[in-house]
C-alpha cells in the first residue's frame, strides 16, 4: 500500500503516534518496511518535530529519540524501565545453571520468561528488592505497571495470562548497555 492509502486508512497516523509514544517498530511489524523505504523523509519530518528517528539496522528496529533533554517524569520512567531490565538480567543469570551468557539471542527466546514471578516481591532477593524500592517499584502492581509500559513501547510482549513475557528486538538497546557495563566491570577486575 502506498503512503496515500496508508494516510486514508489511518495506518500512517497510528505509526506516527506510536513512535511518539515510545513504541519500537521491529522486523515483526508491517510498518518496518514502510519506515525503511521512506527513512530519509521520515527522518526529516521527525527532526523538524524535535526527534531523531533511529534505525538500529543490525538489530532490526526503529525508535525515536528526543533531541532535547526529557522532563523528570520521563527520566523516572526510563530509570524504572532500565532498572527493571537490569534486575531481570541479574535474576536470569543467577538462575542459569549452565552459565549460559544472557545475551540478545537468549533474551529473544520465543518461549519467553515468567517475569511476573521472577520479579515478584515474594521471590526477588532482598538486595534486588531494595534496588526496586529505591526507584519507586515497591509492589508487584508497580512492577506490572512498568511491564505494561514496556509492552506499550514494544520492548516486550505478554504471551500468556500466567505472567509469561517475551522480549522484543527493541530491548537490544538495554542489552547493549548491560553488556558494555559488564565488559567495563570485567576490565576493572583485571
Amino acid at each position: 500500500m502506498d503512503i496515500q492509502g496508508r494516510i486514508v486508512n489511518g495506518d500512517f497516523q497510528k505509526l506516527i503516534w506510536g513512535l511518539l509514544k515510545g513504541e519500537h517498530v521491529d522486523l515483526d511489524s508491517q510498518e518496518y518496511t514502510f519506515l525503511e523505504e521512506g527513512f530519509v523523509d521520515f527522518q526529516n519530518t521527525f527532526r523538524s518535530l524535535g526527534f531523531n528517528l533511529i534505525h538500529e539496522l543490525g538489530s532490526g528496529f526503529f525508535y525515536l529519540q528526543r533531541v532535547k533533554v526529557a522532563d523528570s517524569s520521563e527520566k523516572r520512567q526510563a530509570n524504572q524501565i532500565s532498572t527493571l531490565f537490569f534486575v531481570t538480567i541479574q535474576v536470569l543469570q543467577d538462575q542459569e545453571t549452565n552459565k549460559t551468557a544472557i545475551d540478545l539471542p537468549y533474551l529473544l527466546n520465543q518461549r519467553g520468561f515468567a517475569l511476573e514471578h521472577l520479579l515478584s516481591k515474594r521471590t526477588l532477593p532482598n538486595h534486588l528488592s531494595r534496588i526496586m524500592n529505591g526507584i519507586g517499584i515497591k509492589t508487584d502492581e508497580d512492577m506490572a505497571g512498568i511491564l505494561t509500559k514496556m509492552q506499550s513501547m514494544k520492548l516486550i510482549e505478554r504471551i500468556s495470562d500466567d505472567g509469561i513475557w517475551r522480549f522484543r528486538r527493541g530491548i537490544s538497546r538495554l542489552e547493549q548497555l548491560a553488556r558494555s557495563y559488564a565488559e567495563d566491570m570485567d576490565g576493572e577486575e583485571e
